[in-house]
Order: C-alpha cells, then structure tokens, then sequence
C-alpha cells in the first residue's frame, strides 16, 4: 500500500493478506512515514537518483528515488528515506468467511445389549403339599433355602435323579440347601396356600410359556414327610448314618452324613401321591457310625397334626446318646472261635451286669463280671464282654458246646457258643 506526498511516502510494509494455509486473514498493523527529504526541499541535485543503499543522506523527491532497491521491492523500503515514523494504523478485515475447523468425529456409541423383557406369573398353591417348578427364570438363581422363603414353604424336597433318591430341606435349617433349576419338579409344603407371583423371563425365550407349570392341587393325604436334624459331638472325620423307620409301615429312610456337614434330611415321598405318614405313627430314629455300630437312639416320636400340617419332624442326634428299647443279649463273635470270643448286649437302663459260661452239664464254666453298666449298647469288640476261653482257674478248656448267660436285677437270657480246636 503506497502513497505518495511532495517529499516522502505513507505505506504499510510487508502485508499478510492469507495465512500459511492459503486462507484469507483479518488483522491490524501500523502505517509508516517515510521522509525522503526535508521540508524545504532543499537536497542537493547530486544526490540523484538518491542516497547510497542504507546510507542516511537525504534524497529529493524526484522520480529517479523511486528506483532505489528499497522502493522497488527488492530491498527493506527504510533504507531509501532519512526518517520514519508510525502515522497511522490500517485494519484488514478478511470478507470470506472462515470455515469451521475440523473436529474429531465422536466415538460411535455401544450398541445396547438387548435383554429378555420381565415377565411375571402369578401361581395358585393348595395348602399342604403341591408339585411345582419355576415358570420363569429368575434374575437371582433360587436355592432351596431362598426358594422356600419366597414361596412360604415348610419343606422343599427333590429327587436326586442320579441316586434315585429323594433330597429334603427344611425351613429354619441353616445354609442354602440345593439348588432349584428350571425344568425340574419340586414338591414343596405351604401350610396355608395361597397365590405366589413369579418374576423373570421365559426359560425358551417366549412369555407363551411362561405358564408352563401351575401349582398342582393335591389330595390331603401327606405323601411326602422328612426327618431332619444336627449331629452333635461327632468324631473328626467319621461318617455316620441316619436311619428313620416308619413302625407302623415298616417303610424306612436313611441319609448317610459326615462329621464336616452334620446336617441330615432323611425323606419318605410317594409321587403317586399315597399317604407315606399319618397322624399317631411312631417313628422310630437310630444312628448308626460307620462300623454298623448304633451310636445314638433309637428314638421314638409319635406323629401329631402339627407335623403332618409342616410335613416335617425336627430333633438332633448326640453320639453317645444311645437309648435301647429294651435290653438284649446278643450272639457271641466269631462262632465258633479259638481261643477268644465277644460277647454283645445292651441295656434298656442301668444296671450291675455279669455274665456266666455253662458246660453242657449246666456246671458253671467261668462267671465274668462287668459291674455297673449305663443304658446302652455294647455291641462292637471296643465294648462288647471278652472271654479269652479260660475257666475259673485260668485254663484253657476243650472243645465243645457251651452256654452263656447275661444276668441283671429285671432281666436274664441265655445263648449256645461252640469252641472248635
């Protein structure tokens, strides 16, 4: 931008129109006055067509500055004059509009997972004992315990399809118990029936079929019952076995139970849905360790309405707490034996115990006295009377027949034993 006076120029140098990427600017810059002479105009003719390259003399205004190196673009325009100043400021305003610059595209966003819709189904169950299964899945998988909760249930009970056997839980009894699948037929106890809502989704992915399995309304007859319990003062890793018998039926269940667990179920249950209980029966429960040894009980309960209405009987069995029904001599092992035998009894209650070993004279062989005996079993080696074989006078004697007897205030049996030499 150049203009011109009597003896100087008013310009801006060096103007950026565009930036470095070719695109229009707006900006604002001071305008320069450069003076090519004084204001008399009295330079010196000589001087033309004007001052030494970067020299300071002043030059006229005549045509001849106009090719100085600075005034023609190829050298810095202040060189060519004897003084400049700032005279004024020019603005350059850009007339096309700028685009916007680019942006990072935004990350696309993740794709919802799609879910099953809710579904609910409502259920009607008959007091006492009903077979069911889960219509719909449930956000929380159920366990027996959770199951029996949510529904209102005494008992909860399943058969176990590779044993072949019926497994219980019981309501109040601690941990979690079984799980509860879909697919699969459970028979549960609600006292007072009632409507139960289930919530969740089809086990096939359709709310058709969500109503799969209703409640089933059963005659009242209980056709399934179970003895549960605790184990108390159990031997370290010993395994014991719980045996349950219906007197009246004869029928009987049995659980197998480890030190570890303690817990035990045993379950009677008649999917043709007959009556395995009823009021007035006496059930009988033993205990016995893994030597087929009875360790507790047996223990007889008579069944009332109050069981029969949860569909269960609670008790707990103590190792050691062994109740006889009556008191019984048993047969002597080995038989026949050289030298020594075992003799098992038990004891309906307390009392002094001696045993004594007859010829087949009736002549007294040998009288073994045991003393004072608590009720119960004494049926293993560990607990069992011992004979060595011996008479009275420490010899041993012949081959032969022979008889024992188990003698107590209120009770006296007799047995044959056989010594083969």
């Amino acid at each position: 931008m150049l203009v011109a006076t009597n003896d100087g120029i008013v310009l801006a140098n060096s103007l950026p129109l565009f930036d470095e990427d070719g695109n229009p600017r707006s900006f604002t810059m001071d305008l320069i006055s450069y003076d090519a002479g004084t204001e008399a105009n009295n330079e010196l003719a000589t001087h033309v067509p004007g001052p030494p390259f970067n020299g300071m003399e002043r030059a006229p205004t005549a045509d001849p500055i106009m090719a100085h190196p600075g005034i023609a673009g190829t050298a810095d325009v202040g060189a060519a004059f004897g003084w400049t100043e700032p005279t004024a400021t020019v603005a350059v305003e850009a007339m096309v509009e700028m685009p916007e610059p680019p942006t990072e595209p935004e990350p696309p966003a993740e794709p919802e997972i799609p879910t099953e819709p809710k579904g609910m189904f409502e259920m009607a169950l008959a007091p006492g004992l009903n077979m069911i299964s889960l219509p719909l899945m449930p956000a929380d998988p159920y366990t027996a315990s959770s199951f029996a909760e949510m529904i209102g249930a005494t008992i909860v009970i399943k058969l176990d399809t590779a044993m072949q056997e019926f497994v219980g839980f019981t309501a109040g009894q601690e941990g979690d118990g079984f799980a509860i699948e879909g697919g699969q037929g459970y028979i549960v106890n609600i006292p007072g029936g009632g409507m139960v809502t289930f919530t969740g989704t089809a086990w096939d992915n359709t709310m058709e079929a969500a109503a799969a399995a209703p409640g089933i309304e059963l005659p009242s007859p209980t056709w399934a019952f179970v003895v549960s319990g605790d184990l108390l003062e159990t031997e370290m890793g010993a395994s014991y076995t719980v045996v349950a018998k219906n007197l009246r039926t004869g029928e009987v269940s049995t659980r197998q139970v480890s030190s570890m667990h303690r817990e035990f179920n045993t379950v009677w249950a008649d999917l043709s849905r007959q009556s395995v209980i009823e009021a007035g029966d006496a059930l009988e429960v033993m205990l016995f360790d893994d030597m087929g040894n009875i360790v507790s009980g047996p223990f007889t309960h008579k069944v009332g309405i109050e069981d029969l209405r949860k569909a269960y009987l609670n008790l707990s069995l103590t190792v050691g707490d062994m109740h006889p029904a009556k008191t019984i001599l048993g047969q002597n092992f080995p038989n026949p034996f050289n030298p020594e035998t075992w003799i098992p009894y038990q004891l309906e209650k307390s009392a002094d115990v001696a045993l004594q070993i007859y010829d087949t004279s009736g002549s007294i062989v040998r009288t073994i006295d045991l003393g004072y005996k608590p009720q119960g079993f004494y049926m293993t080696r560990s607990t069992a009377a011992y004979w060595d074989g011996r008479n009275n006078m420490g010899e041993q004697i012949a081959s032969g027949v022979y008889f024992y007897s188990l003698q107590t205030p209120d009770f006296s049996a007799t047995r044959k034993m056989l010594i083969l030499k």
